[in-house]
């Protein structure tokens, strides 16, 4: 128990009183925005790797193809809880793809937040509806093998996303 609380304090969903007790973390609109942005950078730089390895040819790209089928077929039975969970394996495929120990290491430090985001993101109304389209440019720009290109339209994706959810940041309230 003390282990899953402590990987949970990493991970920064909860935080603990010294010698009292341990609460659930709040996010609010900057927590949000902060992480959004460190999000957009992590996977900018993952996309840049990939897009590189795929356009030499050192990286087969079968497995962020089945992420994105995945999230297709998901999207098209609409069912916003496989969906969450295929959107966030795309994006994890993609930076754990990089094959760049640290940068993982630094993912998997707010991986938990991120999840947590992308699940709250995909709330909106009609937000299964679409993300694949959201998702294709982001294939695509890998598939196309340029890394400054998919870096960037990774940053960009990630930081619109973050945009949108700080702009309705009032609606949802603290997570």
């Amino acid at each position: 128990m003390r282990s899953a609380l402590q990987k949970l304090l990493t991970e920064g969903l909860v935080s603990q009183r010294p010698y009292a007790s341990w609460e659930v973390t709040g996010f609010s609109a900057k927590d949000a925005w902060e992480l959004y942005t460190l999000r957009a950078a992590l996977e900018g730089l993952a996309a840049e790797i990939v897009a590189d390895a795929i356009g030499r040819g050192s990286l087969d790209p079968a497995m962020i193809l089945r992420a994105f089928e995945d999230l297709k077929e998901a999207c098209s039975r609409l069912d916003v809880k496989q969906a969450d969970i295929a959107d966030f394996a795309f994006h994890k495929i993609v930076v754990s793809s990089a094959d760049h120990r640290r940068l993982q290491t630094q993912y998997d430090r707010v991986d938990a937040q991120i999840q947590m985001l992308i699940v709250v993101g995909n709330e909106v109304p009609g937000a299964v509806t679409r993300l694949v389209g959201e998702h294709q440019p982001l294939l695509n720009a890998l598939l196309a093998g340029d890394g400054a290109a998919a870096g960037s339209v990774f940053r960009s994706n990630v930081t619109e996303a973050g945009r949108d959810a700080v702009e309705r940041w009032p609606h949802l309230g603290e997570i």
